[in-house]
C-alpha cells in the first residue's frame, strides 16, 4: 500500500516513537480495554463473587490481543458494518473460546458506542501527551541553554524591521522559553475526559435494567480507574470543550514556535547565527556556495499544517446536532496527523538548534554601522535634565540615517548643552547599552526551571 501522508513515508523514521499510538490498531485495543473493563467493574457491582477469579483471565484478551485477533475484527466489521460492535462480537467469541460465557452478557450492556470511544481516545491522546512533552523539554532546555550561553551577545534588535535599540541573542531566545515554559506547565496537569452513561447520555437502559446500581457513582470509579476526568453531563457524546481546550494548547504552542522559528530564519538571514553542514550536505541544486535553514524552514511548514488541521479540529469538536451526530467521528480519526506534524516540527527545531553558532563578525559590523540607535538614551537622558523638547530638537541628527560611532561622537560634542552632559552621553555605546536584558536572562532561566 502507498502512503498518502509523508509522516508515513518520507518523514516516519522522524516520528516513529508516535505512530503506533494513532494507528487503527491502537484505537481497537484500547475499546477492547474499556469494554473488558466494563465487563469486570459491572460484575463486581452485581457483587459477582467469583469475578475476582475470572478478571485476571479476561484481562489476557487485552493483553494478548495481536495482529491477527486486530485483522478478525476487520473481517468482522466488514461484515457488521459497525466498528465497535464488531469488537463486542469478537469478544463473545473469546469469551465462549476461554470459558467464560457466564459474563458474555454483559458487553457492551447498556453501552452506546461513544462511552467505548470517548474514554479510548482520551487513553490514546494522553499516551501521545507524555511522548509530546518529553520532546517539548528537551526543546524548551535547549532553548534555555543557548539563551544562558549567549546572555551577552549584544545585537542589534530590529522594531518594524528597522534598527533599534541593543539586546542580547540570549535574552530574546529566554523570551520563547519563557512562552513555552507557561504552556508546558498546563499540559503537564492535563487531565482527560471520560464519559460512561449510554445512548443519550441518562443511563436510560442501564437504569432500567439494573436500578440498584448507583450509575452516577458507577460511571466516576469507571472513569477514574482509567485515571481520566469523570464527565457526567453529556449527550450521547462526550463534550469536547476539554480535549477542544487541549488541541488549543497544542496550537499555541505551535504558534509560539513558529514564531520562534521564523525570528531564528531572520536571524540567520542577517548573518547573526552561522549555520554548521555536514560534509556531502548540498545547499542549492544549482548553487554550490549554499548552506540552507532546512530544519527551521521545515518546522516552520509542519507547524502551520498543524494548525491549520488542529484549529478545525477544535472547532469542529465542540459542535454536534441535537443529542448525536457522526460527523465527529472521522475528525478525531485525525489527532495523529493533525499532532504529529507538530511533533515532526519539535524534532527540526531540536535539529535546527544543534546547527546554528554566533557570527561574532557579522554582528559587530551591524551594530558598528548603527550608533543612531542610542538617539532613544540621549532624548530621554536630555528631558530629565530639563529639555522637554530634546526628542524634536535631536530627531534631525538621526531620523532616517545611518551612522557610525564617529559621526555619533561629532554629533554629541556640537549638541548645546553644557559640557558635562556632553561627557555623560559620551560614555553611551551600543556594545552595553542593553538595559537590564541579562537580569531578564535569570528571571526567565528560574521561572523555567519551576516549570519544567
Amino acid at each position: 500500500m502507498c502512503p498518502i501522508s509523508p509522516l508515513d513515508d518520507r518523514y516516519r523514521e522522524d516520528i516513529r516513537e508516535i505512530e503506533n499510538i494513532f494507528s487503527e490498531f491502537s484505537l481497537v485495543k484500547y475499546r477492547l480495554l474499556v469494554e473488558i473493563e466494563y465487563v469486570i467493574l459491572l460484575s463486581k457491582f452485581l457483587s459477582d463473587k467469583d469475578i475476582d477469579l475470572a478478571k485476571e483471565k479476561i484481562r489476557k484478551i487485552y493483553q494478548k490481543f495481536s495482529l491477527e485477533d486486530f485483522r478478525k475484527i476487520k473481517s468482522i466489521e466488514k461484515r457488521t458494518k459497525h466498528d465497535v460492535k464488531a469488537i463486542e462480537y469478537f469478544l463473545r467469541e473469546e469469551f465462549h473460546k476461554n470459558k467464560l460465557d457466564t459474563y458474555a452478557k454483559y458487553i457492551h450492556l447498556g453501552l452506546t458506542s461513544e462511552d467505548v470511544n470517548n474514554i479510548a481516545y482520551s487513553i490514546i491522546l494522553r499516551t501521545f501527551l507524555q511522548k509530546y512533552l518529553f520532546l517539548l523539554n528537551q526543546v524548551i532546555k535547549k532553548i534555555i541553554n543557548l539563551g544562558v550561553r549567549w546572555r551577552d551577545v549584544v545585537i542589534l534588535s530590529r522594531t518594524h524591521g528597522q534598527p533599534a535599540v541593543p539586546t542580547t541573542i540570549g535574552k530574546e531566545f529566554m523570551i520563547f522559553a519563557y512562552r513555552l515554559c507557561k504552556v508546558y506547565s498546563d499540559l503537564i496537569n492535563y487531565r482527560f475526559p471520560g464519559k460512561l452513561n449510554g445512548a443519550v447520555g441518562n443511563y436510560n437502559a442501564l437504569s432500567f435494567i439494573f436500578p440498584q446500581i448507583d450509575w452516577i457513582e458507577f460511571s466516576k470509579k469507571f472513569i477514574k480507574n482509567f485515571d481520566l476526568e469523570p464527565i457526567l453531563i453529556t449527550t450521547q457524546r462526550n463534550i469536547h470543550d476539554t480535549i477542544s481546550d487541549f488541541l488549543r494548547k497544542i496550537v499555541s504552542v505551535n504558534y509560539i514556535l513558529l514564531n520562534f522559528v521564523t525570528d531564528v530564519w531572520l536571524y540567520i538571514m542577517l548573518g547573526y547565527f552561522k549555520l554548521k553542514f555536514k560534509d556531502g550536505q548540498v545547499g542549492s541544486s544549482t548553487m554550490p556556495h549554499k548552506v540552507n535553514p532546512i530544519y527551521f524552514e521545515n518546522a516552520e511548514g509542519n507547524l502551520t499544517i498543524s494548525n491549520a488541521l488542529l484549529e478545525s479540529i477544535a472547532g469542529k469538536l465542540q459542535v454536534s446536532r441535537l443529542q448525536r451526530d457522526l460527523s465527529d467521528s472521522t475528525i478525531k480519526r485525525n489527532y495523529g496527523l493533525a499532532i504529529g506534524h507538530s511533533f515532526l516540527a519539535l524534532k527540526n527545531i531540536f535539529k535546527g538548534l544543534e546547527m546554528i553558532d554566533i557570527d561574532y563578525e557579522n554582528i559587530e559590523e551591524d551594530l558598528s554601522k548603527h550608533w543612531e540607535v542610542l538617539a532613544e538614551a540621549i532624548q530621554v537622558f536630555l528631558r530629565v535634565h530639563g529639555y522637554e523638547d530634546a526628542y524634536e530638537k535631536i530627531k534631525p541628527y538621526f531620523q532616517g540615517k545611518t551612522i557610525n560611532k564617529e559621526k555619533f561622537v561629532e554629533i554629541i560634542k556640537n549638541l548645546r548643552i553644557p559640557d558635562n552632559l556632553k561627557k555623560e552621553l559620551l560614555k553611551l555605546d551600543v556594545h552595553n547599552y542593553i538595559g537590564l536584558a541579562l537580569s531578564i536572562v535569570n528571571i526567565a532561566k528560574k521561572y523555567c526551571f519551576e516549570k519544567i
